[in-house]
């Protein structure tokens, strides 16, 4: 198998991070050694956009909103929770 020359710290940290999730799922997992390590990685997985907000490059973060906006904040996902809650809601019909 070749290996690329290419390969980036950030592609191996974030197949470590990989490789942790799929530890978590062991029987016998250390949770809070797994926890620290992934911590450890996503801390510098954001180092660059964290430069970057420091630098005045990128906007704050805004708080209590995820990295990426999260699923809800795409437009196809605004109005899922209506969706949702209107199929989960019991038919009216007449009574």
């Amino acid at each position: 198998m070749a290996t690329r020359v290419d390969n980036t710290m950030v592609e191996w940290l974030q197949k470590m991070n990989k490789n942790i999730a799929e530890g978590k799922t062991l029987p016998d997992a250390d949770m809070p050694f797994l926890i620290g390590l992934e911590n450890m990685i996503l801390e510098r997985l954001k180092k660059p956009v964290d430069d970057m907000r420091a630098q005045g490059v990128l906007p704050p973060a805004q708080p209590g909103i995820p990295p990426g906006g999260g699923a809800m904040s795409m437009p196809n996902m605004a109005g899922a929770g209506d969706e949702l809650r209107r199929v989960l809601q019991p038919a009216a019909g007449p009574q």
